[in-house]
């Protein structure tokens, strides 16, 4: 290592760029004498025969260790050539590559004429990298090295036979800012892309898979993009975190109609999901059930695009203003009183379900953005609503009767010729067991006659409490009426005191149970 890194040492060549020692990445900085290698987090065992004679003596003010090429440093005698260093000191260092970077450029329009893709190369003459691009452009650095703080920049090269042209350049603030990597400003010597001279370009080393910070240029993964966690650390990742992008000739109003094959109009197909939560009452005399439920609409929309979608939906949640500027279907609650509407309120939480892999947009834009067609993935809307559903109930049987209630859906007003209602799934998910009724099953279909989704809530009578609350106390006291006519005629008061006290007793009974039933029964 000492011997493929001596040719760049200050004492070989002067580097006023940094201290005359290379920094290896160990540091003692967490406890005096304990060196621990920076990118394993592992101790360096037996240090000292590492280090140069009297090294490392820096106590607490030199905690990091370096290749030294000062007077001390002596090529060919084995490896002590580590000395220790502060960490104030402007340290050169090695970089290693898996593969050589690769940076491109985007943000430019096709007109002008400068390469898109570049390679890292490394000037020996100016102990400085530079970008050499396909064809024949450049990008270096400037620096002017008389002045102290002097003013240093990128700047892009045109190569043409033995003539070097400037093209663009842009200033480095602060220095260290990742070999002109990132978003950043640049001033063109001549007007481009429609007479711009000035325009932000990113460069970017980072994949097609990889969000580049704007700052410095690092590479975060397209996952992390816009995950409501800042990971760059310009917070770069969560500016900008639209996922909706509309068409100047979108109208929220229209359901996204297309043509079929017929050359007819397609309807939009709805899916449906009811998740029933719980039955919060159920009243026969008022002839209601009401349910606390979540309804939930999946769609397609060919007129929406959408960006850097996550996997996990939960993460492609819409904005308040992204609901409100896109078309939504609305459903009426059938058989409720007043014909309830769907709603598209605060309440409502409208994701997008991802269905394919992104495709990427142009260079042309200044940023690696993940597109989504609408016509592939659904924009699902959720809202819990809790409505009270008119329920007729038979009581023929009572009380060993079965009663059947129904929730029902179908497109609001007109909109039956544009969107066609598709069942999807029913979850029930409250308790089986009610006061009066237990849940015996429940059950969603699509009513072809009048195309309406209709859930089926079938509730089957408690037997229990009806027997112990009305059948073995009239037994009861039946029995005990009966038992009065083996009295002897001497308690001929009391016989007649008993069953006149049971005959009022089920009369009270009777019209109690009749009340609590609905009168048409």
């Amino acid at each position: 290592m000492f011997k493929a890194v001596q040719p760049f040492s200050y004492k070989n060549k002067p580097n006023p760029r940094c201290a005359k020692r290379l920094y290896v990445g160990a540091d003692d900085e967490e406890k005096e004498g304990s060196w621990i290698v920076k990118e394993t987090q592992e101790p360096v065992v037996n240090f000292e025969q590492y280090f140069q004679p009297g090294q490392p003596n820096g106590a607490r003010k030199q905690n990091v260790a370096g290749f030294h090429f000062g007077t001390s440093g002596k090529p060919g005698q084995g490896i002590a050539q580590f000395d220790d260093g502060a960490a104030t000191e402007n340290q050169c260092f090695m970089c290693k590559f898996d593969a050589p970077p690769r940076l491109k450029i985007r943000g430019l329009c096709k007109k002008a004429k400068m390469d898109t893709f570049y390679s890292l190369i490394y000037d020996a003459t100016n102990n400085l990298p530079y970008f050499k691009g396909y064809d024949k452009t450049i990008i270096q650095l400037e620096e002017d090295l008389d002045t102290k703080g002097g003013t240093k920049y990128w700047q892009i090269l045109e190569l043409e036979g033995n003539e070097t042209k400037i093209l663009a350049k842009t200033e480095m603030i602060p220095v260290g800012s990742s070999l002109a990597s990132g978003l950043k400003s640049w001033t063109f010597q001549n007007p481009v892309c429609s007479g711009k001279e000035e325009m932000v370009l990113e460069f970017s080393t980072c994949n097609d898979d990889q969000f580049t910070c704007k700052s410095d240029g690092e590479c975060m993964d397209m996952e992390t993009r816009c995950d409501k966690f800042p990971n760059c650390a310009d917070f770069s990742d969560e500016e900008d975190c639209k996922i909706v992008v509309l068409d100047d000739n979108y109208v929220t109003d229209f359901a996204p109609l297309e043509k079929n094959t017929d050359n007819d109009y397609k309807r939009t197909e709805v899916s449906v999901t009811v998740d029933i939560l719980t039955i919060l009452d159920i009243s026969e005399n008022e002839e209601f059930l009401e349910a606390k439920f979540e309804l939930t609409l999946k769609w397609r929309d060919f007129r929406l695009k959408f960006q850097n979608l996550k996997e996990e939906n939960s993460k492609n949640t819409l904005t308040k203003t992204e609901k409100s500027i896109i078309w939504v279907p609305k459903v009426v609650f059938v058989n409720t009183k007043d014909n309830e509407v769907s709603k598209s309120d605060d309440s409502v939480f409208t994701e997008i379900e991802r269905q394919e892999s992104a495709t990427i947009n142009s260079f042309e834009e200044n940023e690696n953005i993940h597109l989504f067609n609408g016509r592939k993935n659904y924009v699902v809307m959720k809202r819990t609503y809790s409505t009270k559903w008119i329920c007729s109930f038979n009581m023929m049987w009572y009380p060993f009767d079965t009663q059947s209630c129904t929730m029902e859906f179908r497109p609001e007003g007109n909109s039956n010729a544009n969107i066609k209602l598709v069942v999807e799934n029913l979850i029930y998910q409250g308790p089986k067991d009610l006061t009066q009724y237990f849940i015996k099953s429940t059950k969603m279909t699509f009513r072809a006659k009048d195309e309406r989704i209709v859930v089926v809530v079938t509730l089957g009578r408690r037997l229990i409490g009806t027997i112990l609350t009305v059948y073995l106390p009239t037994n009861v006291m039946v029995i005990i009426s009966q038992a009065t006519n083996y009295f002897k005629p001497f308690f001929f008061e009391a016989v007649i005191t008993v069953n006149l006290t049971i005959i009022l007793v089920i009369c009270t009974m009777f019209l109690a149970i009749s009340q609590s039933l609905p009168t048409t029964s």
